[in-house]
């Protein structure tokens, strides 16, 4: 399955940013009506509301998202699986980029999540409260930064009494830990136990200790910068 994925992407270019390089794009979150945030793109020409989720491998939406937004499909799963797709022109602001790849998974509702492959075109995207900021050649932060990888989902570094924790960044819900400590310190901010619950993370692929809430995350320290050039998050002034 993979080789004929690989296959049916082999006319189609990386994706890239075409237009917009080197500007600042602020986009302001809207809630839709089930409470979930969003950010206003245009995708072919059409306009759209995107959730941004970082630990998301690939951007992703559903069949009726797609069939609305034209999206090319190269490559289909067997039935009830997600499929291939390719959105020819993706705006985000001034910036255009080209050739987006992105799964299209089955589903009545019209939604959209940009990912990781679309996010790490950018050396800066900054999440504030009711904003996302995209920057692409921003200069490195100044200051205490603290590293990113990403293994499967997108994980940060953080240190508890001890030794240091692996914590799998997620878009919404609470932040969660495997084991209780008095504090969880994230590079230069320090939260209390309270803005964690407890998490079980027995059968998971991969070893995390805990799970970190992106809004949580903005909330305490009043935004949060990810520089995914340089794989490094940051607390702006």
């Amino acid at each position: 399955d993979l080789r004929a994925t690989c296959s049916a992407l082999s006319g189609t270019g990386p994706t890239r940013i075409t237009g917009g390089g080197g500007t600042v794009a602020v986009l302001r979150e809207t809630e839709d009506g089930s409470g979930r945030m969003g950010i206003g793109i245009v995708v072919n020409k059409k306009e759209m509301t995107a959730a941004v989720a970082p630990s998301l491998e690939v951007s992703r939406l559903t069949e009726r998202a797609a069939r609305r937004l034209k999206v090319r499909i190269v490559h289909r799963h067997a039935a009830g699986s997600y499929s291939v797709g390719i959105i020819d022109s993706l705006r985000l602001g001034r910036y255009v980029l080209r050739d987006v790849l992105c799964h299209v998974y089955p589903g009545k509702e019209r939604r959209m999540t940009l990912g990781f492959n679309v996010l790490a075109l950018f050396s800066d995207v900054t999440f504030s409260p009711g904003a996302v900021t995209f920057v692409s050649d921003a200069s490195a932060a100044t200051g205490a930064t603290v590293p990113l990888r990403f293994d499967a989902r997108l994980c940060v570094e953080a240190v508890a009494p001890g030794g240091y924790l692996t914590l799998a960044l997620v878009s919404d819900g609470r932040s969660t830990l495997a084991s209780r400590f008095s504090s969880v310190r994230v590079g230069a901010l320090t939260l209390p136990t309270s803005e964690f619950v407890p998490g079980d993370f027995t059968g998971e692929p991969f070893r995390t200790d805990g799970t970190l809430s992106i809004p949580r995350l903005v909330r305490a320290a009043g935004s949060v910068r990810f520089d995914f050039r340089r794989m490094q998050l940051s607390y702006p002034r």
